[in-house]
């Protein structure tokens, strides 16, 4: 196939080189030819490079789209779930994913909002078996990063001090 192009783009080159005004010397047409057929192959395959990266591109940002979609639906799913616990728990019942959801994401303020975080507080009271024990070990853990880490600037000590106090809130509760 990479022939049959070369071929096309010289028979190309050729015609191009009858059709330019004649300079007299045949011995520079073959070189120009030579030449002609270069730059067009060179332009055909930045071309194609282009073209390629310009796909590459759309297809990143159509993933990029979809995962953005698929997460604010699972955060949407698991703020539902905990609002459906609190309640009605008549027809509420167990979901796995939500409870990982929102047991992995217990700490991010952006994700759970402050009155979110109380009905989840309470929904933790009645927590039992693994997710207990992970829960705990991920506050332990928390508690100890700040208390290590008393020296940061004032923007990132907000950020660390809520995280902090939910790590807190939550220990109270399971002990």
């Amino acid at each position: 196939m990479a022939t049959d192009i070369k071929s096309l783009v010289l028979a190309k080159a050729k015609i191009y080189a009858r059709n330019k005004p004649d300079s007299g010397a045949d011995e520079n047409d073959s070189e120009d030819d030579t030449k002609n057929v270069q730059k067009v192959s060179e332009a055909e395959k930045e071309r194609k490079r282009e073209k390629m990266r310009l796909k590459k591109q759309k297809k990143r940002e159509a993933r990029t789209k979809t995962l953005k979609k698929d997460t604010d639906e699972t955060k949407n799913a698991a703020i539902n779930y905990l609002h459906e616990w609190n309640s009605s728990r008549e027809s509420w019942c167990f979901k796995k994913k939500q409870q990982c959801w929102l047991l992995k994401n217990v700490f991010d303020t952006d994700s759970i909002s402050d009155s979110d975080f109380e009905i989840l507080l309470n929904y933790i009271i009645e927590l039992k078996g693994a997710a207990k024990s992970r829960l705990i070990e991920e506050c332990e853990k928390v508690v100890k990063l700040q208390e290590e880490k008393l020296e940061q600037s004032a923007s990132d000590e907000d950020v660390a001090n809520t995280t902090f106090e939910r790590a807190r809130s939550l220990l109270q509760i399971l002990f």
